[in-house]
């Protein structure tokens, strides 16, 4: 018996396996990201002969870095209790314990297919509606006048730190000077918040029953976002579909044309969002920058 069937068996009853259809007897396969950065090791839970998954936990590769499954954690607690009619499109959290010195958590696995490449390709203002959808249910969780610090704390900050690292030379101080000066204009600014999932984009993204969109991997979200930031990330991700490349080179063309080029289709989207939110349409260009350095 492994780590992640010790710990359900022991806190069963506790935390309602029975209510969520998940017997004694279950299958638990243990799953390794293939991206070098991932930082998690993935075991997906099912009943005994059945391949129908339950509940998903958690592991830390490194047995002292469980930061992002405490932000996880906190976050989907926090969601649940914000945005309780959007349940089924993102993980409940079930538990977050430590087995043998290290955490593992454990959520509610989301129903669906991965909305892949092919399915964005085939039909891509689909895919941008029900993204959009999911967007709108999102709840807001302030306004960026209300917290005076929240420039520093989310885009400053983590640029000087970054621009700080000698090992990136003069170039990436320049870049980052530069950064600061276009997204300035949000320090002032005043625009609501939305809860942000931080990753929009494949592999955690899902067609669920119904027509709809289920979002997983919760590592890297945070309560007080910018309001355009995950769909910055949703429409790099169709940029990259549409043309058909997964090599960098490729990727940086297809970036350069959806935001950046002659015809930018995914600003023209973006705009519309920011409008839809009653955003002043001057900020369009610092929140796509804010978003980009901030990925980086």
């Amino acid at each position: 018996m492994n780590l992640v069937e010790r710990l359900l068996a022991a806190r069963r009853d506790e935390l309602g396996l029975d209510r969520l259809g998940l017997p004694a007897d279950v299958s638990c396969v243990f799953v390794t990201p293939r991206f070098r950065t991932s930082r998690h090791v993935i075991a997906l839970v099912a009943p005994a002969g059945s391949d129908e998954i339950r509940l998903v936990a958690k592991l830390p590769r490194r047995a002292d870095d469980d930061e992002g499954l405490r932000r996880e954690y906190a976050n989907l607690s926090r969601l649940r209790d914000l945005w309780p009619e959007g349940r089924g499109s993102y993980p409940g959290a079930v538990l977050l314990d430590e087995v043998d010195g290290q955490q593992v958590l454990v959520e509610t696995a989301v129903q669906g297919k991965a909305l892949h490449h092919r399915a964005v390709r085939k039909d891509p203002r689909r895919a941008i509606a029900l993204v959009e959808r999911w967007l709108d249910g999102l709840p807001v969780t302030g306004m960026s006048s209300d917290d005076g610090g929240w420039f520093d704390r989310t885009v400053a900050a983590p640029l000087r730190d970054f621009a700080g690292q000698a090992a990136l030379g003069d170039e990436a101080r320049r870049l980052v000077d530069q950064t600061l000066r276009i997204v300035g204009p949000l320090a002032d600014a005043r625009f609501p918040f939305v809860f942000e999932h931080g990753d929009l984009t494949h592999p955690n993204l899902l067609l669920t029953p119904g027509d709809r969109v289920g979002v997983v991997d919760w590592e890297l979200s945070q309560p007080q976002g910018l309001p355009v930031h995950d769909y910055c990330l949703f429409l790099a991700f169709v940029a990259f579909s549409l043309s058909r490349v997964h090599d960098l080179g490729g990727q940086v063309r297809a970036f350069e044309s959806a935001f950046a080029g002659p015809r930018p289709w995914a600003l023209s989207l973006i705009a519309r969002r920011l409008a839809r939110l009653s955003i002043d349409s001057r900020l369009l260009v610092p929140f796509v920058v804010a978003c980009w350095a901030r990925y980086v």
